[in-house]
C-alpha cells in the first residue's frame, strides 16, 4: 500500500513542524509550504491525496488555494485550518469544495479524524479503488503534462532550472515524446514568457 501522501501549507513555521512530525508519526508522507504561491507550484508537479491549508496567509490564501487546486489537482482533498474561526468562514469554505474546516487550537485527535475521514470519502476501501489511488498517487503534473515515470519528473525537475536559465536548451527525443510540451514549459515559465 501507498503511503498517503499530505501537503501541510502555513505561514508559521512552528505549525508546519507541528504538523509535519505528527502526521509522519502516523505513517503519511508530509510536504510542507510556507505560503500559497509555493503550495500551488508543488501541486502543478506532484498528486496530493490532502491539502492541509491555514487560511489566513499573505497573498495567495487558503481560498486562493482551494479554488486553484480544483483546477490544477481535482483530486486532492483539501481541509481548511484557521485560528479566526467563525461560522460564516466554514460555510464559505464548505462551499467552495473544502472537505473539512479546523480551528485554532486544534486537538491532534481532530486532525487525525479529519484526515481518515476525507480518505475514507474518497477511497472507501474496494481493491479497484486501491488501485486508482495507487495509480493516482505516482502522477507528477508540471505545466499540463502528466506522467507516472520517474524519469520525467527528472525533466519536470529540471524545468523551472532551465526556464531561469540565460543559457540555451536544446530539447532531444523520438517523436511524440512531447519535446514541444516541454519547450512550452520551459518558455512559460522563465523570465522571457512575455516575449515570442
Amino acid at each position: 500500500m501507498y503511503p498517503v501522501s499530505i501537503l501541510v501549507v502555513d505561514d508559521e513555521l512552528s505549525m508546519r513542524e507541528l504538523l509535519e512530525i505528527i502526521l509522519t508519526k502516523e505513517g503519511y508522507h508530509v510536504t510542507t509550504a510556507s505560503n500559497g504561491k509555493e503550495a500551488l507550484g508543488l501541486c502543478k508537479q506532484n498528486a496530493f491525496d490532502i491539502i492541509l491549508t491555514d487560511i489566513r496567509m499573505p497573498k495567495v490564501d487558503g481560498f486562493g488555494i482551494l479554488s486553484q487546486v480544483k483546477e490544477i489537482s481535482p483530486e486532492s482533498d483539501v481541509i481548511m485550518i484557521t485560528a479566526y474561526g467563525s461560522m460564516e468562514s466554514a460555510m464559505e469554505s464548505m462551499k467552495s469544495g473544502a472537505q473539512d474546516y479546523i480551528t485554532k487550537p486544534f486537538d491532534v485527535e481532530e486532525i487525525k479524524r479529519a484526515i481518515k475521514n476525507a480518505l475514507n470519502r474518497k477511497l472507501p476501501g474496494t481493491n479497484e479503488q486501491a488501485e486508482k489511488r495507487a495509480h493516482y498517487k505516482f502522477l507528477y503534473k508540471f505545466g499540463g503534462m502528466v506522467s507516472s515515470s520517474k524519469e520525467m519528473k527528472k525533466i519536470f525537475d529540471l524545468i523551472p532550472r532551465a526556464a531561469d536559465s540565460m543559457a540555451a536548451v536544446m530539447i532531444t527525443g523520438e517523436s511524440g515524446t512531447g519535446k514541444e510540451l516541454v519547450a512550452k514549459a520551459v518558455h512559460t515559465n522563465g523570465n522571457y514568457k512575455n516575449t515570442p
